[in-house]
């Protein structure tokens, strides 16, 4: 008995040693790979022991494993973006702790070359892009409560700490492809502690808070459940996810390629700074934006992107979380005057840039004093559009037979008097 209790205890301590060694593995999990240079991604990879590895684009999407030498040095062969004939060849290794390589492009008519460097971002050797939301299926994800046993914090780099500990680790993909996404379209690591610090800042205020956190999150629960009452269409596969932005946006839908890649993200220091029926009214239009964005092929452009804002407003209304048409645009009844009188140059401006990028025209017409310009002309032209379609034609509407024409048409239209909103049906 005593032989068979020490054989137990021997073969415990040996598991002990064992797994005590793969946590202490400075090598294993996710690592991010940066260009030296720019601070741009070069690819994502995931070391799960034994010179094991996985590796994925830039946007996330699975690639071929990389070629492993007894040495532990690597070699792999990436996409470079959208261009199928051109590819980056990509080698590394680790010396020491370091994780670093290079990167070379090969082509006939252009060769580039570079160096690299990988950032830890978790230990986890399973770790998974979307790992956190196959585990969790709720439908709403409050990603600021988790910094809840943090809070509160000493200073930034107390934040910092708890931030990439308890939020990096597990939404690093969701992260990478919305927060951490500059004016450029992609990651800049410069960009990425930027933002960090604007959550920081946003965060050490009351609409940023912990309890401001939960009331969005309770909203959106009570909201998205009010909309699949009273919309037979209404359908939402995205998980919907709360959390700081530092003021970033307001709310956002963004899809990748392959199953559990859709998600809607709220800002919670956004939404936490309205009174209670104005929060609902945002929750429900970001809700009702990214249902009507997974189901018709909006285009992705400045124009189209305040136009089905618009249309969203008014969807919204039915909801009557408020009987005032100026809770749906966020505005006061004061200001309906000054934002007519601005309607033709705001009218022009966007006409101009009509075709730019949602992430590159955001800050412009989403932002600041121009926010309110957005959803006025979003919200006219959307009582245009009503005026021909129904609902059920809308969410059936070829977008460039009949939509873009008519959204091209209003923009371009000189002769366009805004009605007055209390004449608008809100």
């Amino acid at each position: 008995m005593r032989r068979k209790t020490t054989l137990l205890l021997l073969l415990a301590a040996g598991l002990f040693s064992i797994s005590t060694l793969s946590a202490a593995d400075p090598r294993t999990g996710l690592w991010h790979v940066l260009d030296d240079k720019f601070g741009h991604t070069v690819c994502f990879m995931v070391n799960t022991g034994a010179d094991s590895w996985r590796i994925y684009s830039g946007a996330w999407g699975p690639l071929k494993a990389p070629d492993v030498a007894e040495s532990g040095a690597f070699r792999a062969i990436l996409p470079f973006g959208k261009r199928s004939s051109v590819k980056v060849h990509v080698e590394g290794a680790f010396q020491g702790e370091r994780f670093s390589g290079t990167w070379q492009i090969l082509h006939l008519q252009f060769q580039e070359s570079g160096t690299w460097h990988g950032m830890r971002i978790s230990t986890d050797p399973e770790w998974k892009p979307w790992g956190v939301f196959l585990r969790n299926r709720e439908k709403v994800v409050n990603v600021t409560e988790r910094l809840s046993g943090s809070v509160p914090f000493s200073d930034f780099s107390d934040f910092k700490k708890s931030w990439q500990k308890v939020i990096e680790e597990d939404y690093y993909a969701m992260l990478t492809s919305t927060l951490y996404v500059g004016p450029s379209g992609r990651f800049i690591k410069k960009f990425r502690d930027e933002q960090l610090g604007l959550i920081y800042k946003q965060m050490s205020q009351e609409s940023g808070s912990i309890s401001a956190a939960r009331s969005v999150e309770a909203a959106a629960r009570t909201v998205h459940e009010d909309l699949k009452k009273l919309y037979s269409w209404y359908k939402l596969d995205a998980s919907i996810i709360a959390l700081p932005t530092g003021g970033q946006f307001d709310f956002r839908y963004f899809g990748l390629v392959g199953p559990q890649r859709r998600f809607f993200l709220v800002s919670t220091d956004w939404a936490g700074m309205l009174p209670e029926a104005q929060m609902k009214i945002l929750l429900a239009q970001g809700l009702l934006y990214a249902a009507l964005r997974e189901d018709v092929a909006f285009p992705t452009t400045a124009s189209s992107d305040i136009a089905l804002r618009g249309i969203v407003a008014h969807l919204s209304q039915q909801l009557e979380y408020s009987t005032s048409p100026y809770d749906l645009l966020f505005i006061k009844e004061g200001d309906e005057e000054g934002l007519a009188a601005g309607f033709d140059e705001f009218r022009e401006m966007l006409l101009k840039e009509s075709s730019s990028p949602i992430a590159v025209s955001f800050p412009k017409f989403l932002k600041g004093e121009t926010r309110s310009d957005s959803y006025y002309f979003g919200y006219q032209f959307a009582h245009r559009l009503f005026e021909t379609f129904a609902v059920k034609e809308l969410l059936q509407i070829n977008i460039i037979e009949k939509f873009l024409p008519q959204l091209n048409d209003f923009m371009a239209d000189e002769s366009v008097t805004p009605v007055p909103l209390l004449e608008t049906g809100g």
